[in-house]
């Protein structure tokens, strides 16, 4: 055996070669396996980066709905506190309605029995045969209410007035029932009269 060949027949160039081959192979490999393991690495980063970033997104939606959820619960506490003296006040408005409404309901029923028994005394007096004394027993109002009617009369005046309507004079008085002495007594009794005048064209 030379000093070129070696065991399996083969020379030292060809085992160097043969080595050669192995180490460029098991350098691709290893960068191969490189390259893997930093672009595994490196999507890894990414995809963390991401993750970081939808969590930021989270907390950030979460404080906002916590806070929201505070002002709403220190906003319904306000509303209760302010609600409470308004619903006291509305009893006692109910209260203070339902009190007015008995009193309302009282009061019709005296102001009926005082209709029925000014009817019942109004009745008792004759107008056509009352006397001043009769009237002062009666009442001035009432026996003037029994005894005084408005009396009106109108002429017409030829001309126009606003919206074009006729113009008129008018005659305005009280004539009083009953006897002379009862007329001139209630006649003196009255110091003004105001008559309202509730026509369209007034």
């Amino acid at each position: 055996m030379t000093e070129t060949q070696m065991r399996g027949g083969r020379t030292r160039p060809e085992v160097l070669a043969e080595l050669h081959r192995r180490s460029k192979r098991a350098a691709l490999v290893s960068g191969v396996g490189a390259l893997v393991v930093i672009g595994s690495f490196a999507y890894g980063i990414i995809a963390m980066s991401r993750i970081q970033s939808r969590l930021d997104d989270k907390r950030t939606e979460l404080l906002k709905v916590q806070t929201e959820r505070d002002q709403t619960e220190q906003k319904i506490v306000q509303l209760k506190t302010e609600l409470e003296p308004l619903e006291e006040q509305l009893a006692a408005k109910k209260q203070e309605l339902a009190d007015a409404s008995a009193k309302l309901q009282i009061t019709n029923k005296q102001l009926q029995l005082v209709r029925t028994d000014r009817r019942a005394v109004t009745k008792a007096f004759n107008v056509e045969s009352m006397t001043p004394d009769q009237a002062k027993e009666l009442g001035l109002a009432e026996a003037i209410r029994l005894c005084a009617q408005p009396w009106a009369t109108a002429e017409p005046t030829g001309g126009k007035g606003p919206g074009n309507k006729p113009l008129f004079n008018f005659d305005l008085c009280l004539k009083f029932r009953g006897q002379p002495a009862l007329r001139d007594f209630l006649h003196a009794q009255i110091k003004q009269v105001t008559y309202h005048l509730n026509h369209p064209s007034s």
